[in-house]
């Protein structure tokens, strides 16, 4: 058995090697270039679909759900892109885990590469609206400008003021509580939104202030800071006066005295303003009327801006207990009310005088 095995295996080893098909192994090598060459050429061609640009600006609403090759298939048919849909869809494939497109409304602009349209869709950078707020609006002329906001969706349209409140997350009141600024959004955003984001940033701005504030019995509460802030907003757009407004109102509750502010009382007579702020309307008592009535009024009578809430919590202070409308913007403050009768004469009724 041992030397038949020997003998075996003494034969398999002097077996004659095969010698290789020379023609076999050149057609696999032209088959394996001819594939490679195609490849590249295949490569090639989407990496130049790819690159080319959009023909073009347009805006594109791209819905919940839909695919990269429906959205390049629509911009096909408009003849905004010259790419194939082929290209697209093999390229979708191989970078499937950069993930899906976000729905929204993009703006894409002439000469921008498909490349660039995929970024912007899966990064889902959607076309931005802005919308401005002013300092010293009140709550309503906030509701007005949002009904006339384009690409807004419009879901507090059916709400009253209290309704609208809650919505909001604001306690009582809504006036003064959205800090004015310029919002942005997206299609995807409603007017509830943009009024919950002014909200939640005038909470944050009016704890910072607050707690930076100075020391001053006669402003109680954060709310309070926010209620003088509307006052000295109304009384004035010249960002120099705002710090004297504030300490003259200070200074006369401190001393017992009413605010006597004109904004208060035409805030209150709300809709029946006729522009016109007569003796009549000074006289008529109402919670803002601060002619008849001790101490702040009961809530702000408009947003007010960052100044004006600095002004309000701030450290200056003035000796002046009066001021009157110089007519250019400015005021002109008194210590005395016999200055400030000389100051009313000379710039109001001056220019009573000068406007008939």
């Amino acid at each position: 058995m041992v030397l038949e095995e020997q003998t075996e295996l003494w034969y398999l080893k002097k077996l004659p090697k095969q010698k290789k098909n020379k023609s076999h192994i050149n057609r696999m090598s032209i088959l394996v270039l001819v594939g490679l060459v195609i490849a590249g050429l295949g490569l090639v061609n989407i990496l130049v679909g790819l690159k080319a640009p959009l023909l073009g600006n347009y805006v594109l609403e791209v819905p919940k759900g839909a695919s990269i090759t429906s959205v390049f298939e629509g911009l096909s048919e408009s003849g905004l892109t010259e790419t194939k849909v082929e290209v697209i869809r093999i390229y979708s494939a191989l970078t499937r885990n950069r993930g899906p497109i976000k729905a929204g409304r993009y703006q894409l602009t002439e000469g921008m590469d498909i490349l660039g349209v995929l970024s912007l869709l899966r990064e889902g950078r959607v076309l931005q609206y802005q919308a401005t707020f002013p300092e010293g609006w009140t709550f309503e002329q906030w509701r007005q400008n949002l009904a006339t906001l384009p690409h807004l969706e419009k879901k507090t349209s059916w709400m009253d003021r209290h309704e609208l409140s809650k919505a909001i997350g604001i306690e009582g009141d809504p006036e003064g509580w959205l800090f004015p600024d310029t919002y942005y959004y997206s299609a995807t955003t409603s007017d509830l939104d943009l009024l919950k984001t002014a909200f939640a940033e005038m909470q944050s701005i009016l704890a910072n202030e607050w707690k930076d504030r100075y020391p001053n019995d006669l402003v109680g509460s954060p709310y309070d800071a926010l209620i003088l802030a509307s006052l000295v907003e109304k009384e004035t757009g010249y960002a120099p006066d705002r710090d004297k407004i504030s300490s003259v109102f200070l200074n006369r509750l401190r001393a017992k005295m009413r605010l006597e502010s004109d904004p208060t009382v035409i805030y209150g007579l709300g809709k029946t303003f006729d522009g016109n702020l007569t003796r009549k309307d000074l006289k008529t008592d109402h919670s803002h009327n601060t002619y008849t009535r001790f101490g702040l009024p009961p809530t702000p009578i408009a947003s007010p801006g960052l100044d004006s809430i600095n002004a309000a919590l701030g450290a200056k202070q003035y000796p002046y207990y009066y001021f009157v409308a110089k007519g250019d913007g400015r005021s002109h403050f008194s210590v005395d009310y016999e200055e400030h009768r000389r100051a009313v004469r000379r710039y109001q009724l001056a220019g009573r005088k000068k406007a008939k």
